[in-house]
Protein backbone atom coordinates (compact mmCIF):
# COMPACT_ATOMS: atom_id res chain seq x y z
CA UNK A 1 0.00 0.00 0.00
CA UNK A 2 2.57 1.94 0.90
CA UNK A 3 4.70 1.43 -2.06
CA UNK A 4 1.27 2.46 -4.28
CA UNK A 5 0.95 5.76 -2.62
CA UNK A 6 4.39 6.37 -2.98
CA UNK A 7 4.38 6.41 -6.57
CA UNK A 8 0.73 7.37 -7.06
CA UNK A 9 3.13 10.93 -5.38
CA UNK A 10 5.65 10.74 -7.76
CA UNK A 11 3.68 11.14 -10.72
CA UNK A 12 1.78 14.34 -9.58
CA UNK A 13 4.33 15.97 -7.22
CA UNK A 14 6.32 19.05 -9.84
CA UNK A 15 9.83 17.58 -10.25
CA UNK A 16 11.68 20.20 -11.00
CA UNK A 17 9.78 22.57 -8.94
CA UNK A 18 10.53 20.42 -5.71
CA UNK A 19 14.24 19.44 -6.73
CA UNK A 20 15.21 23.21 -7.37
CA UNK A 21 13.39 24.24 -3.83
CA UNK A 22 15.66 21.44 -2.54
CA UNK A 23 18.73 22.88 -4.16
CA UNK A 24 18.27 25.78 -2.46
CA UNK A 25 18.79 24.79 0.89
CA UNK A 26 21.47 22.08 0.30
CA UNK A 27 23.27 25.65 -1.38
CA UNK A 28 23.13 26.94 1.66
CA UNK A 29 26.10 28.54 3.52
CA UNK A 30 24.38 29.00 6.70
CA UNK A 31 26.36 27.60 9.69
CA UNK A 32 24.07 26.14 11.72
CA UNK A 33 21.77 25.08 9.42
CA UNK A 34 23.92 22.80 6.98
CA UNK A 35 26.55 21.95 9.72
CA UNK A 36 23.57 20.31 11.42
CA UNK A 37 21.97 18.94 8.21
CA UNK A 38 25.57 17.49 7.37
CA UNK A 39 25.96 15.57 10.77
CA UNK A 40 22.18 14.62 10.62
CA UNK A 41 22.84 12.82 7.40
CA UNK A 42 25.80 10.80 8.77
CA UNK A 43 24.11 9.46 11.25
CA UNK A 44 21.13 8.57 9.57
CA UNK A 45 22.76 7.07 6.86
CA UNK A 46 25.76 5.51 8.27
CA UNK A 47 28.42 7.75 5.90
CA UNK A 48 31.87 6.12 6.51
CA UNK A 49 33.85 9.67 7.34
CA UNK A 50 36.94 7.85 7.40
CA UNK A 51 37.98 7.86 3.93
CA UNK A 52 37.16 11.25 2.94
CA UNK A 53 39.71 13.68 2.70
CA UNK A 54 37.41 16.37 5.25
CA UNK A 55 36.38 14.19 7.68
CA UNK A 56 34.08 16.82 9.73
CA UNK A 57 30.89 18.89 8.82
CA UNK A 58 32.42 22.41 9.50
CA UNK A 59 35.17 21.72 6.52
CA UNK A 60 32.27 21.92 4.16
CA UNK A 61 31.22 24.33 2.61
CA UNK A 62 27.26 23.22 2.15
CA UNK A 63 25.69 20.24 1.83
CA UNK A 64 26.12 19.70 -1.21
CA UNK A 65 29.99 20.57 -0.99
CA UNK A 66 29.37 17.54 1.61
CA UNK A 67 27.42 15.03 -1.12
CA UNK A 68 29.77 15.33 -3.27
CA UNK A 69 32.95 14.96 -0.85
CA UNK A 70 36.36 14.03 -2.62
CA UNK A 71 38.06 10.42 -1.27
CA UNK A 72 41.75 10.09 0.69
CA UNK A 73 44.81 8.94 -2.08
CA UNK A 74 44.03 4.95 -2.18
CA UNK A 75 40.97 4.81 -0.73
CA UNK A 76 39.67 2.88 -3.76
CA UNK A 77 42.60 1.15 -5.90
CA UNK A 78 41.98 -0.02 -8.99
CA UNK A 79 43.05 -3.76 -10.15
CA UNK A 80 46.50 -4.39 -11.56
CA UNK A 81 45.25 -6.03 -15.09
CA UNK A 82 44.33 -2.49 -16.78
CA UNK A 83 41.64 -4.89 -19.34
CA UNK A 84 39.53 -5.47 -16.38
CA UNK A 85 36.58 -2.90 -16.93
CA UNK A 86 35.65 -1.08 -13.07
CA UNK A 87 32.44 0.08 -11.43
CA UNK A 88 31.85 3.81 -12.02
CA UNK A 89 30.38 4.97 -8.77
CA UNK A 90 29.71 3.27 -4.97
CA UNK A 91 26.07 1.93 -5.04
CA UNK A 92 23.65 -0.98 -5.39
CA UNK A 93 23.41 -3.30 -8.40
CA UNK A 94 20.34 -3.04 -9.61
CA UNK A 95 20.45 -4.92 -13.03
CA UNK A 96 22.90 -6.42 -15.02
CA UNK A 97 23.20 -8.23 -18.03
CA UNK A 98 22.55 -8.28 -21.62
CA UNK A 99 20.72 -5.99 -24.15
CA UNK A 100 18.45 -8.27 -25.74
CA UNK A 101 15.85 -7.14 -29.28
CA UNK A 102 16.66 -3.79 -28.51
CA UNK A 103 15.32 -3.95 -24.62
CA UNK A 104 17.20 -3.13 -21.21
CA UNK A 105 15.42 -5.04 -18.15
CA UNK A 106 14.34 -2.76 -15.70
CA UNK A 107 13.10 -4.52 -12.65
CA UNK A 108 10.14 -7.70 -12.94
CA UNK A 109 7.27 -6.96 -15.21
CA UNK A 110 9.24 -3.81 -16.60
CA UNK A 111 11.97 -3.37 -19.23
CA UNK A 112 12.50 -0.05 -21.55
CA UNK A 113 13.80 0.84 -25.11
CA UNK A 114 17.81 1.24 -25.77
CA UNK A 115 16.56 3.82 -28.38
CA UNK A 116 14.29 5.97 -26.31
CA UNK A 117 17.32 5.97 -23.23
CA UNK A 118 20.12 7.31 -25.89
CA UNK A 119 17.66 9.88 -26.45
CA UNK A 120 16.08 8.48 -29.75
CA UNK A 121 19.79 8.06 -31.50
CA UNK A 122 19.13 5.10 -33.94
CA UNK A 123 22.66 5.31 -34.91
CA UNK A 124 24.11 5.25 -31.15
CA UNK A 125 21.36 2.73 -30.31
CA UNK A 126 23.20 0.26 -33.22
CA UNK A 127 26.33 0.60 -31.57
CA UNK A 128 24.33 -1.05 -28.53
CA UNK A 129 22.42 -3.49 -30.03
CA UNK A 130 22.39 -6.84 -28.30
CA UNK A 131 25.04 -5.43 -26.30
CA UNK A 132 25.93 -5.25 -22.14
CA UNK A 133 24.63 -3.55 -19.49
CA UNK A 134 24.37 -2.71 -15.88
CA UNK A 135 22.59 -0.42 -13.73
CA UNK A 136 23.77 0.82 -10.12
CA UNK A 137 22.00 2.64 -7.58
CA UNK A 138 23.61 5.50 -5.57
CA UNK A 139 22.33 5.92 -2.20
CA UNK A 140 22.33 8.96 -0.31
CA UNK A 141 25.16 7.31 1.82
CA UNK A 142 27.47 6.29 -0.97
CA UNK A 143 30.55 8.18 -2.58
CA UNK A 144 28.59 10.47 -5.71
CA UNK A 145 31.25 11.26 -8.13
CA UNK A 146 31.26 8.85 -11.19
CA UNK A 147 34.67 7.63 -12.70
CA UNK A 148 35.51 6.14 -16.11
CA UNK A 149 34.99 2.52 -16.00
CA UNK A 150 37.54 2.06 -18.85
CA UNK A 151 40.11 4.57 -20.63
CA UNK A 152 38.44 5.94 -23.20
CA UNK A 153 38.14 8.80 -25.78
CA UNK A 154 35.22 11.05 -25.47
CA UNK A 155 33.25 11.34 -28.97
CA UNK A 156 30.28 13.03 -27.46
CA UNK A 157 27.97 14.22 -24.66
CA UNK A 158 24.02 14.26 -25.09
CA UNK A 159 21.51 15.82 -22.92
CA UNK A 160 18.14 14.32 -22.77
CA UNK A 161 15.49 16.45 -20.74
CA UNK A 162 12.85 14.40 -18.82
CA UNK A 163 11.25 13.54 -15.70
CA UNK A 164 13.04 12.94 -12.48
CA UNK A 165 10.78 10.47 -10.68
CA UNK A 166 12.82 8.88 -7.64
CA UNK A 167 14.72 5.96 -8.64
CA UNK A 168 14.31 4.21 -5.18
CA UNK A 169 13.73 0.59 -5.50
CA UNK A 170 10.20 1.11 -4.89
CA UNK A 171 9.55 3.45 -8.25
CA UNK A 172 12.06 1.36 -10.48
CA UNK A 173 9.66 -0.95 -9.60
CA UNK A 174 6.87 0.32 -9.93
CA UNK A 175 7.32 3.34 -12.91
CA UNK A 176 7.77 1.72 -15.89
CA UNK A 177 10.38 2.84 -18.60
CA UNK A 178 11.69 5.33 -15.47
CA UNK A 179 15.28 5.27 -16.93
CA UNK A 180 14.34 6.53 -20.20
CA UNK A 181 11.91 9.20 -18.84
CA UNK A 182 13.84 10.58 -16.29
CA UNK A 183 16.48 13.58 -17.66
CA UNK A 184 20.00 12.19 -17.94
CA UNK A 185 23.49 13.22 -19.32
CA UNK A 186 24.85 10.16 -22.10
CA UNK A 187 28.26 9.98 -22.39
CA UNK A 188 29.96 8.17 -25.40
CA UNK A 189 33.41 6.84 -25.16
CA UNK A 190 36.04 5.09 -27.99
CA UNK A 191 37.64 2.39 -25.93
CA UNK A 192 39.50 -1.05 -26.39
CA UNK A 193 36.46 -2.40 -25.29
CA UNK A 194 34.93 -0.56 -28.49
CA UNK A 195 32.02 2.14 -27.76
CA UNK A 196 30.96 2.69 -24.27
CA UNK A 197 28.28 5.05 -23.32
CA UNK A 198 28.30 6.20 -19.33
CA UNK A 199 24.75 7.85 -18.79
CA UNK A 200 23.91 10.19 -15.64
CA UNK A 201 20.12 9.36 -14.22
CA UNK A 202 18.73 12.76 -12.82
CA UNK A 203 16.36 11.91 -10.24
CA UNK A 204 13.67 13.77 -7.51
CA UNK A 205 15.99 16.17 -5.73
CA UNK A 206 19.18 15.85 -7.49
CA UNK A 207 19.95 19.93 -8.19
CA UNK A 208 22.08 18.92 -11.06
CA UNK A 209 24.66 16.52 -12.82
CA UNK A 210 28.02 17.93 -13.84
CA UNK A 211 31.27 16.37 -16.31
CA UNK A 212 34.81 17.43 -15.48
CA UNK A 213 34.87 18.79 -19.20
CA UNK A 214 31.59 20.42 -19.46
CA UNK A 215 30.77 21.46 -16.03
CA UNK A 216 27.18 21.87 -15.16
CA UNK A 217 25.05 20.32 -17.91
CA UNK A 218 21.80 20.27 -16.04
CA UNK A 219 19.41 21.74 -15.16
CA UNK A 220 18.63 22.70 -18.80
CA UNK A 221 15.45 22.72 -20.43
CA UNK A 222 16.45 22.22 -23.73
CA UNK A 223 17.97 18.91 -25.62
CA UNK A 224 21.51 19.53 -26.81
CA UNK A 225 24.65 17.55 -28.39
CA UNK A 226 28.17 17.98 -28.32
CA UNK A 227 30.18 16.65 -30.87
CA UNK A 228 33.90 15.98 -29.66
CA UNK A 229 36.96 15.61 -32.01
CA UNK A 230 39.02 17.70 -34.61
CA UNK A 231 37.12 21.00 -34.23
CA UNK A 232 36.70 20.51 -30.55
CA UNK A 233 38.97 19.75 -27.45
CA UNK A 234 40.13 15.67 -26.77
CA UNK A 235 39.04 14.56 -24.18
CA UNK A 236 40.82 11.70 -23.54
CA UNK A 237 40.70 9.91 -19.87
CA UNK A 238 41.79 7.33 -17.78
CA UNK A 239 40.24 4.67 -16.15
CA UNK A 240 39.27 5.37 -12.87
CA UNK A 241 39.45 9.06 -13.74
CA UNK A 242 37.06 11.07 -11.82
CA UNK A 243 34.29 12.32 -15.12
CA UNK A 244 31.25 13.43 -13.31
CA UNK A 245 29.47 13.93 -10.59
CA UNK A 246 25.83 14.04 -8.77
CA UNK A 247 24.60 16.85 -6.48
CA UNK A 248 22.09 13.75 -4.39
CA UNK A 249 21.77 10.77 -5.07
CA UNK A 250 21.20 9.01 -8.74
CA UNK A 251 22.04 6.24 -10.83
CA UNK A 252 24.27 5.37 -13.44
CA UNK A 253 24.01 2.92 -16.43
CA UNK A 254 26.98 1.46 -18.47
CA UNK A 255 26.25 0.00 -21.99
CA UNK A 256 28.51 -1.88 -23.93
CA UNK A 257 28.53 -3.34 -27.49
CA UNK A 258 28.09 -6.72 -28.80
CA UNK A 259 30.92 -9.64 -27.33
CA UNK A 260 33.36 -6.67 -26.25
CA UNK A 261 33.04 -7.39 -22.51
CA UNK A 262 31.80 -10.07 -20.00
CA UNK A 263 30.26 -9.22 -16.64
CA UNK A 264 32.00 -11.42 -13.73
CA UNK A 265 29.73 -14.04 -12.17
CA UNK A 266 29.51 -12.86 -8.87
CA UNK A 267 27.74 -9.67 -9.59
CA UNK A 268 24.27 -10.14 -9.54
CA UNK A 269 21.06 -8.20 -8.55
CA UNK A 270 21.52 -6.65 -5.21
CA UNK A 271 25.41 -6.94 -5.22
CA UNK A 272 27.17 -3.91 -3.33
CA UNK A 273 29.73 -2.46 -4.92
CA UNK A 274 32.37 0.21 -4.57
CA UNK A 275 34.34 2.35 -7.50
CA UNK A 276 37.07 0.91 -8.87
CA UNK A 277 36.23 -2.97 -8.47
CA UNK A 278 36.56 -4.89 -11.11
CA UNK A 279 33.25 -5.31 -12.95
CA UNK A 280 33.92 -7.12 -15.95
CA UNK A 281 36.58 -8.51 -18.33
CA UNK A 282 37.17 -8.69 -21.92
CA UNK A 283 35.06 -10.55 -24.00
CA UNK A 284 36.77 -14.19 -24.43
CA UNK A 285 36.91 -14.13 -28.36
CA UNK A 286 38.93 -11.35 -27.86
CA UNK A 287 40.86 -12.33 -24.94
CA UNK A 288 42.04 -16.07 -25.96
CA UNK A 289 41.99 -15.27 -30.13
CA UNK A 290 45.87 -15.86 -29.93
CA UNK A 291 45.18 -19.26 -28.15
CA UNK A 292 41.95 -19.88 -30.39
CA UNK A 293 44.10 -19.40 -33.59
CA UNK A 294 46.69 -21.80 -32.00
CA UNK A 295 43.90 -24.56 -31.78
CA UNK A 296 42.49 -23.89 -35.27
CA UNK A 297 46.38 -24.20 -36.61
CA UNK A 298 46.51 -26.86 -34.91
CA UNK A 299 43.29 -28.59 -36.47
CA UNK A 300 44.29 -27.75 -39.75
CA UNK A 301 47.90 -29.26 -39.29
CA UNK A 302 46.35 -32.28 -38.11
CA UNK A 303 43.78 -32.15 -41.12
CA UNK A 304 47.03 -32.32 -43.34
CA UNK A 305 48.11 -35.27 -41.86
CA UNK A 306 45.44 -37.09 -42.40
CA UNK A 307 44.75 -36.13 -45.81
CA UNK A 308 48.56 -36.96 -46.59
CA UNK A 309 48.19 -40.62 -44.85
CA UNK A 310 44.88 -41.28 -47.26
CA UNK A 311 47.17 -39.80 -50.40
CA UNK A 312 49.68 -42.30 -49.58
CA UNK A 313 47.21 -45.04 -49.13
CA UNK A 314 45.92 -43.99 -52.03
CA UNK A 315 48.96 -44.37 -53.81
CA UNK A 316 49.61 -47.72 -52.64
CA UNK A 317 46.30 -49.01 -53.01
CA UNK A 318 47.02 -47.74 -56.84
CA UNK A 319 50.60 -49.32 -57.05
CA UNK A 320 49.49 -52.57 -56.02
CA UNK A 321 46.13 -52.70 -58.26
CA UNK A 322 48.50 -51.74 -61.22
CA UNK A 323 50.78 -54.01 -60.63
CA UNK A 324 47.99 -56.97 -60.02
CA UNK A 325 46.59 -55.58 -63.38
CA UNK A 326 50.20 -56.43 -65.00
CA UNK A 327 50.69 -59.33 -63.78
CA UNK A 328 46.98 -60.72 -65.15
CA UNK A 329 47.65 -58.84 -68.28
CA UNK A 330 51.11 -61.14 -68.52
CA UNK A 331 49.14 -64.11 -67.49
CA UNK A 332 46.60 -64.02 -69.90
CA UNK A 333 49.50 -63.00 -73.07
CA UNK A 334 51.13 -66.40 -71.43
CA UNK A 335 47.81 -67.83 -72.21
CA UNK A 336 47.29 -67.03 -75.67
CA UNK A 337 50.57 -67.96 -76.49
CA UNK A 338 51.03 -70.90 -79.43
CA UNK A 339 52.29 -73.65 -76.92
CA UNK A 340 48.72 -73.62 -75.74
CA UNK A 341 47.29 -73.97 -79.12
CA UNK A 342 49.99 -76.74 -79.56
CA UNK A 343 48.89 -78.65 -76.62
CA UNK A 344 45.48 -78.25 -77.37
CA UNK A 345 46.58 -79.73 -81.14
CA UNK A 346 48.40 -82.05 -79.35
CA UNK A 347 45.49 -83.25 -77.20
CA UNK A 348 43.40 -83.25 -80.40
CA UNK A 349 45.42 -85.46 -81.91
CA UNK A 350 45.62 -88.16 -79.14
CA UNK A 351 42.33 -87.88 -78.90
CA UNK A 352 41.96 -89.17 -82.77
CA UNK A 353 44.87 -91.93 -82.64
CA UNK A 354 43.74 -95.59 -81.76
CA UNK A 355 45.13 -96.73 -78.88
CA UNK A 356 45.45 -100.78 -78.28
CA UNK A 357 43.77 -101.30 -74.36
CA UNK A 358 45.78 -103.28 -72.13
CA UNK A 359 44.32 -105.96 -70.23
CA UNK A 360 44.32 -104.33 -66.59
CA UNK A 361 46.10 -106.10 -63.74
CA UNK A 362 45.11 -106.12 -60.02
CA UNK A 363 48.35 -105.74 -57.81
CA UNK A 364 47.91 -108.01 -54.98
CA UNK A 365 49.87 -106.89 -51.83
CA UNK A 366 53.80 -108.04 -51.42
CA UNK A 367 54.08 -111.07 -49.53
CA UNK A 368 55.49 -111.11 -46.31
CA UNK A 369 58.77 -113.24 -45.79
CA UNK A 370 57.90 -117.08 -45.28
CA UNK A 371 54.39 -116.32 -46.69
CA UNK A 372 53.43 -118.45 -49.61
CA UNK A 373 53.10 -116.80 -52.93
CA UNK A 374 50.63 -117.19 -55.98
CA UNK A 375 50.68 -117.01 -59.68
CA UNK A 376 49.83 -113.98 -59.68
CA UNK A 377 52.73 -112.56 -57.49
CA UNK A 378 54.93 -114.17 -59.11
CA UNK A 379 54.21 -112.69 -61.95
CA UNK A 380 54.23 -109.08 -60.69
CA UNK A 381 57.63 -109.58 -59.54
CA UNK A 382 58.78 -110.80 -63.19
CA UNK A 383 57.79 -107.38 -64.33
CA UNK A 384 58.60 -105.24 -61.44
CA UNK A 385 61.82 -103.56 -62.48
CA UNK A 386 63.16 -103.75 -58.53
CA UNK A 387 66.04 -106.47 -58.73
CA UNK A 388 65.66 -108.38 -55.59
CA UNK A 389 67.66 -108.36 -52.55
CA UNK A 390 69.57 -111.49 -51.79
CA UNK A 391 70.89 -112.27 -48.25
CA UNK A 392 74.22 -113.78 -47.41
CA UNK A 393 74.24 -116.70 -44.32
CA UNK A 394 77.38 -114.36 -43.48
CA UNK A 395 75.79 -111.49 -42.82
CA UNK A 396 72.15 -112.68 -40.92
Amino acid sequence: MKAKLFTALMYVLPHHATSRLVGYFVESKFSLFKNALINWAIRHYDVDMSEAKRETAQEYKHFNDFFTRSLKAGARPLPDDARLVVSPADGEISQIGQIQHGRIFQAKGHDYSLLELLGNDSALAEQFADGSFATIYLAPKDYHRVHMPAQGLLQKMIHVPGRLFSVSKTTVENVPRIFARNERVISVFETEHGSMAVIMVGAINVASIETVWAGLVTPNKAAHTTIYGANSPIIDLERGTEMGRFKLGSTVIVLFGKQQIEWLSQLQEGSAIRMGEAMAQPFQHNTFQTSSAAVIEDVVTKEAAIEETIIEKKVTEDTTADTQTSEQAAAENVAAEPTLDFETSAQDMLQSTPTTEEPQSTVEPTAQPNAETTPATDQANKTSTTKPVNFNKSEL
